[in-house]
């Protein structure tokens, strides 16, 4: 779905303090793809906005239902806009993901809200990084942004051979927080694949971050992935 993304002004400042940049509609469509391949009859969004990823399941076909979780109610009204129904968003939770519990999943696809470490309250972070280091042992370095935990998070919520479709900033491959995240990553899922973009297909133009699509299962790691 079309975003304008201002330059500079209050709007600008709104949207980094939430994060909010919406998928267009070229870059869902591949992503739910993945995400359903598996055979799922239940999709779950993270943080569902307005719809984007439901939408493009719903224009494939697909039949089964929505779960999900988002922190601004307003957001998740404009999915009616866009074409979903009042049933499609029933399941959808009203709240904050990290800290609401949910079932595990067959399927989630993600473009999770791109909150830089300094952005997230101290009391938020510490207990952000306390639940992955008692509950996986992962020390998880304070630069991390929101985007990494979410990416953690959805991992331990998928079901044995679940699919996870994830579009992130590259700093998920960069930062000192890297080697642990991927060490503990590459060891436990089997990552499919990673896709990256030309500058001139920047999926989300005005900002100031490269993306990379992730597309893992929950199944036996394997020794190479493809990277396109």
């Amino acid at each position: 779905m079309n975003q304008l993304v201002p330059a500079k002004g209050p709007g600008r400042a709104r949207l980094r303090e939430k994060g909010q940049f919406w998928t267009p509609t070229w870059v869902a469509g591949p992503m739910v793809s993945y995400a359903l391949s598996g055979g799922a009859r239940t999709l779950f969004d993270p943080a569902v906005g307005p719809g984007t990823f439901f939408v493009a399941a719903r224009s494939k076909g697909f039949k089964g239902s929505f779960r999900g979780c988002e922190l601004h109610a307003e957001a998740l009204e404009q999915s009616k806009s866009h074409g979903l129904s009042t049933d499609d968003i029933a399941g959808i939770t009203v709240g904050d993901f990290l800290t609401t519990p949910f079932p595990k999943v067959p399927a989630i696809v993600s473009n999770p809200p791109y909150i830089r470490h300094h952005r997230i309250p101290l009391s938020s972070k510490s207990e952000f990084q306390y639940r992955v280091r008692h509950e996986l042992g992962l020390a998880i370095d304070g630069r991390a942004g929101l985007h990494v935990y979410f990416f953690i998070r959805c991992l331990q919520m998928l079901e044995p051979g679940g699919r996870l479709a994830f579009i992130v900033s590259a700093d998920i491959c960069e930062g000192v927080f890297a080697k642990t995240l991927w060490t503990w990553v590459t060891a436990h899922f089997c990552l499919d694949s990673v896709v990256t973009f030309s500058p001139e297909a920047a999926p989300f133009p005005g900002v100031d971050t490269n993306a990379l699509i992730f597309l893992l299962r929950n199944d036996r790691p394997k020794t190479k992935f493809t990277w396109a």
